[in-house]
């Protein structure tokens, strides 16, 4: 008799090898009506970088020669396309398609790497598949470059996986310097290091970082001078509330309900949002983003001195989840939010528990309904589009760092098994759940299991002969045996 808890995983596989097909008809289905209004709405976009792409081609130096409002490495992807041969907008958005699969691969298999150092709550096959179901409900990630920087983001977990600590801290530099938003993402990174006292990783993580952007920006104003070369920073700080974003979605509501009246119009490269609500609330806005992040700190402190403490190190999952919070909250508490924002947070979804999955699927669909279908509708103000996409944001927002209950209660104290006797060899990744029946080794069924690893041993907590493995570390043997 088969077990039914191996047929769970071959069911999901299925499932979601499903999804991807449905998917992937919708698209065959509406290719036209896709390419018609996305053109109307996003064509109009790839038509100025193109012409970024042209001038830097023709010898122009961005900042300087032309205005360039994103971080120097961008011009990597927006420029490549035209000089493979991308003279003409077909053509270039063509050959950035090909680049942004490229990239997509890439980043499929740093995850693949991630899976067998233990980084991840499932299997290489599933983790991979998942990453695969959320690209192809993100058909926007084809015609940005939102891609580069969020495969700079898994080298640095890569990196962090695999004990490189100043990699780490290089890869997310230079993920900044393409995109602001894996700045932000240092001092998670380092967090466990100061926290633990290891001050030696700590220093290659902030010297990494550091070095990499004090290059990057030094070459940079070397070139253009400090004003024009950091005139990308000025630019955001001046931007307004685009319609997209989490308090601009409050002056929508308004409008559409009967409230304060809103306008849209055309600036600084996006539709932003003109509503008196919106403008007399600047302070609490500032405010709520204050209190997300802080909250996200405190629960990085939290988390990270519990882990340390029971098990002397911090589980992976725990400091993934802690980084995806920390895009959230820039996400939602910025004033600016694109819909290609959320391919950033694909990657770590892929490797983060089957909820944060279906959220971050939700989010995706509701993102594809708005742009393309349902963008011309937002920025005219209808309420459908406007609900849509608030809902969308709403899953992003819904989104919690912590665990499960069952995976949060998986260590409870250090433990030694020098004397207890080896059960079996077997190759547990985190995450995933070793069966094994108590009675065939002579242990009461309410014992508890115990895993070892290297020079670290814990238990783990059983329930009904099912281990549950803890999630810091790949484990290489599976003990039996009693608390010591």
């Amino acid at each position: 008799m088969s077990d039914p808890r191996q047929a769970r995983p071959r069911l999901g596989r299925l499932l979601g090898i499903g999804a991807v097909v449905l998917i992937f008809a919708f698209y065959a289905a509406f290719v036209g009506e896709m390419m018609v209004v996305g053109w109307d709405v996003l064509g109009r976009d790839n038509q100025y970088l193109l012409d970024y792409a042209r001038q830097f081609a023709g010898g122009a130096l961005p900042y300087r020669d032309f205005a360039f409002e994103y971080p120097p490495l961008a011009l990597i992807m927006i420029v490549l396309p035209y000089l493979l041969g991308g003279t003409d907008l077909a053509q270039w958005s063509a050959l950035l398609a090909a680049e942004n699969l490229v990239v997509v691969i890439a980043t499929a298999g740093c995850l693949a790497y991630l899976v067998r150092r233990g980084w991840s709550a499932r299997g290489t096959a599933d983790t991979v598949l998942i990453y695969i179901l959320l690209i192809a409900a993100t058909p926007i990630v084809f015609i940005r470059w939102d891609s580069l920087p969020a495969l700079l983001t898994v080298i640095a977990l890569c990196a962090m996986a695999s004990g490189r600590s100043a990699a780490s801290g290089i890869a997310l530099a230079l993920g900044g310097l393409d995109k602001l938003y894996p700045l932000l993402l240092v001092p998670v990174v380092a967090l466990p290091s100061f926290l633990s006292r290891k001050w030696r990783q700590l220093g290659a993580i902030v010297a990494g970082s550091v070095v990499t952007v004090a290059i990057g920006l030094g070459a940079l104003i070397a070139l253009v001078g400090p004003t024009l070369g950091l005139s990308f920073l000025t630019y955001h700080a001046d931007r307004g509330y685009e319609i997209e974003s989490v308090p601009a979605t409050f002056g929508l509501l308004a409008h559409a309900f009967g409230g304060a009246e809103a306008t849209t119009f055309n600036a600084f490269g996006s539709w932003q949002l003109q509503s008196p609500l919106v403008d007399s609330l600047g302070w609490l806005w500032l405010a709520i983003a204050a209190l997300m992040a802080a909250a996200v700190a405190v629960s990085a402190i939290v988390q990270y001195r519990r882990e340390l403490r029971i098990g002397g190190s911090v589980s992976p999952l725990t400091q993934i989840g802690l980084l995806m919070a920390t895009i959230l909250v820039f996400m939602l508490g910025y004033r600016v939010l694109s819909p290609q924002y959320v391919i950033w947070l694909l990657p770590f979804a892929a490797l983060l528990p089957r909820g944060k999955v279906v959220v971050t699927a939700m989010a995706c669909l509701l993102t594809l309904y708005v742009y393309p279908f349902g963008a011309q509708g937002l920025i005219d103000l209808d309420t459908f589009p406007i609900l849509s996409w608030r809902c969308a944001t709403q899953c992003s927002s819904a989104y919690s760092p912590g665990w499960s209950p069952r995976a949060s209660a998986w260590l409870r104290a250090p433990c030694s098994c020098a004397e207890a006797p080896l059960a079996r060899d077997v190759d547990v990744q985190y995450g995933r759940e070793a069966h094994a029946d108590p009675a065939e080794h002579g242990v009461a069924r309410d014992a508890p299991r115990i895993y070892q690893r290297a020079d670290r041993v814990a238990a783990a907590n059983v329930d009904a002969g099912v281990l549950v493995v803890a999630p810091d570390q790949h484990v290489a043997r599976l003990c039996v045996g009693e608390r010591a």
